[in-house]
């Protein structure tokens, strides 16, 4: 086999899920660092990190070097233990199970690069990337001192009321 098939296969299946490359790393568990450093090198990672590409592609080692695509859809152990968790559901439970399941797809797929972009930008600056609205605008973070109002007790928050009423007496 060529070396150049596991970064070919790796690239093919990124482009398969319309991943990044980060994005890989974090479902693999894998430093971006390394799968990067892998490409812009073009060395073919070790063992240990090509077990864990499978694993966060969801795929066995078979099925990553099934060049054919003979070998038929294996599970992985995370796989069989779904399963085996699902069947001991009850029906109307498995039946929420599956509309979550839908629902979880929808909104990864609305997020897409923007949450991956941010996650990446956060990995890269070391601290926590700005929160975004819905319209994409920043949303500032309210913990600082200065941000948030100091707090007062009940007492003080009524006494500027209770200073109007006895005024308007």
């Amino acid at each position: 086999m060529r070396e150049e098939y596991v970064l070919k296969r790796v690239t093919q299946l990124l482009k398969e899920r319309n991943w990044t490359l980060y994005r890989l790393a974090k479902e693999g568990e894998i430093s971006y660092s390394t799968l990067s450093n892998s490409f812009q090198r073009n060395n073919v990672p070790s063992v240990s990190t090509l077990i864990r590409i499978c694993e966060g592609f969801g795929i066995t080692m078979a099925e990553f070097f099934d060049e054919g695509g003979t070998i038929p859809k294996q599970l992985t152990i995370s796989d069989q233990q779904l399963i085996t968790d699902f069947h001991r559901l009850p029906r109307n439970d498995k039946n929420l199970v599956s509309a979550y399941m839908q629902g979880l797809l929808k909104v990864a797929s609305a997020l897409g690069e923007e949450g991956e972009e941010q996650e990446q930008k956060q990995d890269k600056d070391g601290e926590k990337a700005p929160e975004q609205s819905s319209d994409g605008d920043e949303v500032q973070d309210q913990s600082s001192d200065e941000a948030q109002a100091p707090e007062q007790s009940e007492d003080e928050a009524q006494a500027p009321e209770q200073g109007r009423d006895e005024e308007e007496a």
